[in-house]
């Protein structure tokens, strides 16, 4: 459900059932991670819906209970979870897409709600923000399946009840609607169904 290649030329494959593993194409080897129960830094779980590498090299990892940051360089896992007495946590366990701004904000799509970390992949302070946004702040529907940028800078979210652009004006966020009305011919947008 993941594919991407580190900066040393590793192979990052997110396995649906197994965890993440790092592949060596120049000798073959493989290194996998995954989830241990007595761990808390090892993966949250074993069920990878999707893998993005930022701009700091970092690998970034959803899954069905949770978003996990691993520093590919320490092999350091980092967990980030719903805490449902913490408003300043995600939204929802269930990860469906990952994108970082040109901000260097990363955008991260649940089952419920669409969350805005900012101070997470270059942080000037120790604290991390949390914005989530749902159908009432605009968004067509809770599940974001995808998040891309375009060539002009806009943030697009794709959802199971259509398009929405994500438009930042003066630190307010708001949401641009397309969908069956506006001449697609589906609204229904499944996970990576999306262009990197």
């Amino acid at each position: 459900w993941g594919l991407n290649e580190d900066q040393q030329g590793y192979i990052w494959v997110g396995e649906f059932t197994t965890g993440l593993n790092r592949l060596n194409p120049e000798t073959g080897q493989v290194k996998r991670f995954s989830h241990d129960p007595n761990n808390p830094n090892s993966l949250s779980l074993n069920r990878v819906k999707v893998t993005f590498l930022d701009s700091q090299g970092d690998l970034w990892i959803g899954t069905n209970d949770g978003l996990n940051r691993l520093n590919v360089e320490t092999e350091q896992i980092t967990r980030y979870v719903h805490d449902p007495l913490d408003t300043n946590s995600l939204s929802n366990n269930l990860i469906w897409s990952i994108y970082e701004d040109s901000l260097h904000n990363l955008w991260v799509g649940t089952a419920l709600g669409l969350n805005k970390l900012t101070g997470v992949i270059v942080s000037t302070t120790e604290d991390i923000r949390y914005q989530r946004f749902y159908p009432t702040d605009g968004l067509p529907s809770n599940n974001v399946l995808g998040i891309q940028g375009d060539d002009q800078g806009h943030l697009w979210g794709s959802t199971d009840k259509g398009i929405a652009q994500i438009i930042e004006e003066d630190k307010d966020i708001r949401f641009q609607l397309l969908n069956n009305v506006d001449g697609l011919e589906y609204a229904f947008f499944a996970a990576k169904a999306h262009y990197y």
